[in-house]
């Protein structure tokens, strides 16, 4: 059931408001319809109406929120955020920021490569991004297997605190299950997660769908991913 605007105390206004200002990206545009569909996998159910009726009150504030809206067709809107680049920066600052946008780059397929710019973007100081600048050689290949919005999803709900449950390869589901992280090791994404009591990893090339549930979990505070081992075979 959605609750009513009307019901909502002044705190719970502002948390939606800012709830769907952290959903709008800085590198390509956004509807209210998919704001709508986003919230609800995170459990926060709104019509399109209300969505639309918290921008409105977001491009009403223009200098603390710094969104562009586009007009796509008659009372039709797409949204962004504006970006502002830092003025300036120590050089090893820069430096190192390429050395990090350039591994993550040199890992991940390169069908990531708009969201790990959009990631960065805040970031950015001098010229983090230009590549004659700064190279970084991988011994090992990266996958090319990786689905971005199983990715944005897993991302979603791990810091959300959200049960998920996965469609694989073999077309098989899984039950709803507790996210717990992510390890890079030997040139693989790994997602860790516990189910019944029992923790394992699971390759993320394995994982083509993910769909986010309502129910929360509280993060395990016997849990470290530094101690999680991959096994030899997966």
């Amino acid at each position: 059931m959605q609750p009513s605007d009307y019901t909502l105390s002044t705190d719970e206004h502002f948390k939606l408001i800012f709830e769907i200002y952290s959903h709008i990206p800085r590198l390509r545009e956004i509807s209210a319809e998919e704001l709508r569909v986003r919230l609800s996998e995170l459990g926060v159910y709104r019509t399109k109406r209300t969505i639309q009726r918290y921008l409105n009150v977001i491009m009403y504030y223009p200098d603390y929120f710094q969104v562009e809206r586009f007009e796509r067709a008659r009372n039709s809107y797409t949204y962004k955020r504006k970006y502002h680049n830092k003025v300036s920066s120590a050089s090893w600052e820069t430096m190192l920021l390429g050395l990090c946008f350039s591994s993550v780059k040199g890992l991940l397929p390169a069908h990531f490569e708009q969201g790990i710019c959009e990631a960065f973007m805040p970031l950015q100081i001098g010229d983090v991004m230009e590549p004659a600048k700064i190279e970084v050689r991988l011994a090992l290949p990266k996958q090319d297997d990786y689905d971005f919005d199983v990715f944005e999803r897993l991302s979603q709900a791990i810091n959300a605190k959200r049960q998920v449950r996965l469609t694989l390869i073999d077309d098989t589901q899984t039950d709803y299950f507790t996210p717990l992280g992510l390890i890079w090791e030997k040139g693989m994404l790994y997602l860790v997660y516990e189910h019944k009591h029992e923790r394992d990893v699971l390759a993320f090339s394995d994982i083509i769908q993910a769909d986010i549930s309502t129910f929360t979990f509280e993060y395990p505070s016997d849990f470290s991913l530094s101690d999680t081992v991959i096994p030899t075979q997966r």
